[in-house]
């Protein structure tokens, strides 16, 4: 008897892939993945053909009802790339409920960025990724194939380095260190505090290019390119703007600090631009050909070089 129970793990050892996180499995609701669809064929109907990639066709099962752990999930839809079964997409409303149990069941979800509920679970066979909206109190959620993403040569991005509170609390810090020294100068008001406010824009411009050159870095060339254009272009209209704003800043009690308040303003306008289009790069689909012609789907790696 204990021979066999050798045998049998043993054998369980060598038949079960290694799962990375909690309550992994190969496939999803008993399909395993890889699978031909035309082992499926009679539990699917709606069927439905990729228009932006003729590999990619879509059903919907009978009867079906999965669930995250004890959470019932809505209308699953089940996606075949080249005939195989590659990943399930599916929309709920029930968006605290189910960011609860899928952190509950599958463990704690890796969190893309501080702002956003967008978690990852990253597996040796599947890989999910569940992104809620606090706005409209909807979530997407995806299971994929780990093969058959890689067959794509892609991987999901894990979080995004680029925190905007760190920056905010560094810009804080050095105007509060800066005003402490005020009444020791003697100096006009104005002058020195705009000064204050001169340390707040750097910090904020540092950051700026750190968003800048980690958002390149996730961007094939065509797109880099693009980006890299956008941003010079931008760059052009700043140094047109902030003599202007000077000019109708001057006329006001205090324009020195103003004026630096503003373009402080102006460039955590474009931290929140780029930003958020790097927020959209991480819910891409990576199945779609024409998104892969422009974002590169990998982990962080070193940021591209960026140009001034």
């Amino acid at each position: 008897m204990k021979k066999i129970g050798i045998l049998l793990l043993l054998y369980v050892f060598i038949q079960s892939p290694g799962f990375a996180f909690q309550n992994e499995t190969n496939g999803f609701d008993g399909i395993a993945w890889g699978t031909d669809v035309s082992d499926n064929v009679r539990e699917m109907w709606s069927m439905s053909a990729s228009t932006t990639d003729a590999n990619i066709i879509t059903y919907e099962r009978k009867n079906d009802k999965p669930r995250v752990g004890s959470l019932r999930l809505p209308t699953v839809t089940y996606v075949y790339y080249k005939e195989r079964f590659a990943y399930v997409q599916f929309q709920s409303e029930a968006m605290p409920a189910l960011i609860k149990a899928f952190n509950d069941y599958f463990g704690a979800g890796e969190k893309l960025a501080p702002e956003l509920d967008y978690y990852l679970w990253h597996g040796n066979t599947t890989l999910i990724a569940l992104r809620c909206e606090s706005v409209r109190g909807v979530c997407d959620g995806k299971f994929y194939s780990s093969r058959y993403l890689k067959e794509l040569g892609v991987t999901l991005p894990h979080a995004i380095l680029f925190d905007k509170k760190i920056i905010d609390k560094k810009a804080r810090v050095a105007y509060s260190l800066c005003d402490k020294g005020f009444e020791k100068t003697g100096r006009p008001a104005d002058a020195y505090y705009a000064e204050c406010e001169a340390l707040v824009y750097k910090t904020w411009e540092a950051g700026l290019e750190q968003l800048y050159s980690e958002f390149l870095g996730r961007l094939g060339p065509n797109c880099q390119d693009k980006l890299k254009q956008a941003q010079a272009e931008w760059k052009t209209l700043r140094d047109a703007d902030f003599p202007f704003s000077d000019a109708v800043l001057n006329s006001r009690a205090g324009h020195a600090q103003k004026s630096a308040q503003y373009r402080t303003t102006y460039v955590i306008a474009r931290v929140d631009y780029l930003l958020n289009l790097f927020y959209a790069t991480q819910y891409a689909d990576p199945f779609d050909p024409r998104i892969r012609e422009c974002i590169v789907f990998r982990g962080p790696d070193k940021p591209a070089t960026s140009t001034r």
